[in-house]
């Protein structure tokens, strides 16, 4: 991320009426700016790409033994609820809400058993509302019990469901999701400031303070000074991990100045 990138990032989080967007999609951030307007990632958080995985406690949000409409039918389609349900009990699952409240998943990880299927074949499992795919979720033999994870999309916008499941041989089926993928929570940036030797600057006169450096990691943001009386900043730069001042004193006095530098970096590994 460069140091455009950062600052727009310090500008959304510390004024209302500033908002930025990155798109990361090339070698070079484009940035985009609005007034008062919400701005959704264009690539981190997209989708179909660069989602975040969250595991969760393995919980039943399904098992239609414990239904009353039974076993899946033989070349029939039965829809399910995988997130943001009170409880599952209504699809024969657990009777709390699996800790799925307010979840934005657009994937949902679904460990899925085929129970004791009447004849070989398989199951396809996918959006709900979407056309059914071609290819098989997972296969089965007659009077067996099968098992597979899958990554379910999930519909966008949502709708009454969230995915479906195709059973070419009458089953009774359980799933119990594992985790989610979704786009990422806000995140904070990690600063700190470096502050430089107090410099004494004499009255009347125009001075750069000490050349500052960021840590490792770290982007130079902001530069700033701690000072007596009458005396401005007249320049700065930034270059690289480091920056530095330029003062003008308008004080008929000799004044200590201290330079200061935010450094910040997008907090991970």
């Amino acid at each position: 991320m460069n140091l455009n990138s950062i600052v727009c990032l310090i500008a959304t989080l510390t004024a209302s009426v500033f908002v930025c967007a990155a798109d990361l999609s090339g070698p070079q951030a484009k940035l985009t700016a609005a007034t008062g307007a919400a701005v959704a990632p264009t690539a981190f958080g997209d989708l179909n790409r660069d989602l975040v995985y969250t595991p969760v406690t393995p919980c039943r949000i399904a098992d239609t033994r414990s239904m009353a409409a039974g076993p899946i039918a033989a070349g029939s389609t039965r829809s399910f609820v995988a997130v943001n349900s009170s409880n599952y009990a209504s699809q024969g699952g657990s009777s709390t809400n699996c800790g799925t409240i307010g979840l934005s998943a657009t994937v949902v990880m679904i460990v899925a058993t085929a129970v004791t299927p009447n004849a070989p074949g398989f199951a396809t499992a996918y959006a709900y509302g979407t056309p059914q795919p071609a290819a098989a979720s997972m296969q089965f033999a007659a009077g067996a019990i099968a098992v597979n994870t899958l990554a379910i999309q999930t519909p966008n916008p949502n709708g009454l469901f969230d995915f479906a499941v195709f059973t070419s041989a009458q089953s009774h089926f359980v799933f119990d999701i594992v985790g989610y993928y979704a786009p990422p929570l806000a995140t904070a940036l990690d600063c700190a400031t470096v502050s430089g030797a107090a410099t004494n600057v004499a009255a009347g006169a125009y001075t750069s303070l000490p050349t500052l450096f960021c840590a490792a990691s770290y982007t130079p943001v902001s530069l700033s000074i701690s000072a007596g009386e009458n005396v401005l900043v007249a320049d700065s730069y930034t270059a690289g991990n480091a920056g530095q001042i330029f003062v003008r004193s308008l004080s008929v006095n000799a004044q200590n100045v201290t330079a200061k530098l935010m450094c910040c970096r997008v907090p991970g590994r």
